[in-house]
């Protein structure tokens, strides 16, 4: 069976400008072709595969890098794009997790990447494909951004890392060390234990073991 991939573009440091180019890569053939363009240009954005094969675009910023609301969905059968419902809020550099019943959480992030002054966030909300809508959830204990979340077998979200620090404060940088444990039937943040390696913009899979890394 010929898989493909869908790779959104991003814009390069912030010079360009208009609607970004989606191209899907045929893995086994080893080839790309162009796919159709997206409404709006985005950064630091998260991109979610549905259960329904289609892909959630959420957030990031715009070229001037304000941070955006705006979402987009990717129809891979009709090969288009089409609106999805905006965000409750503008965010960028945040996580985004398909949960068990189909919904994706996305949380935390931050307000913008070069437009002063800039606010990490702690909230989270959960975008709802059946009804193309969004609902503000319980926030973090903690405000992060470029933190990895990812959902455990039992169906929780495990966030881990990230910083609380705004870019270009003259603070020093305070990685989260904490992690959390979102709770989607108790819409409840609960602390995951501590011990981690202060860390940002890293990465976390689930392994058979159900640890992260």
């Amino acid at each position: 069976m010929l898989r493909r991939v869908l790779v959104i573009g991003v814009l390069s440091g912030l010079a360009a400008a208009g609607p970004l180019r989606g191209e899907a890569k045929a893995i086994d053939a080893g080839a790309w072709t162009r796919g159709p363009d997206l409404f709006d240009g985005h950064v630091a954005h998260t991109a979610t595969l549905l259960n329904d094969g289609r892909v959630l675009i959420a957030g990031g910023t715009d070229v001037h890098g304000v941070a955006t609301s705006r979402c987009e969905l990717f129809d891979p059968k009709a090969n288009r794009w089409i609106r999805a419902g905006n965000m409750i809020r503008a965010r960028a550099a945040h996580a985004a997790t398909l949960l068990a019943d189909g919904n994706v959480l996305v949380s935390g992030g931050q307000t913008g990447l070069s437009i002063f002054p800039i606010q990490v966030l702690s909230n989270a909300e959960i975008y709802h494909p059946a009804i193309n809508s969004w609902t503000a959830v319980a926030a973090m204990h903690a405000p992060r951004r470029m933190h990895s979340s990812i959902r455990l077998h039992d169906g929780r979200v495990l966030v881990v890392g990230g910083t609380n620090v705004a870019p270009g404060s003259p603070l020093a940088a305070a990685q989260q060390e904490q992690a959390e444990i979102y709770h989607p039937q108790l819409d409840r943040w609960l602390i995951a234990g501590t011990g981690l390696a202060p860390l940002s913009g890293g990465a976390a899979t689930l392994i058979r073991t159900a640890a992260c890394w």
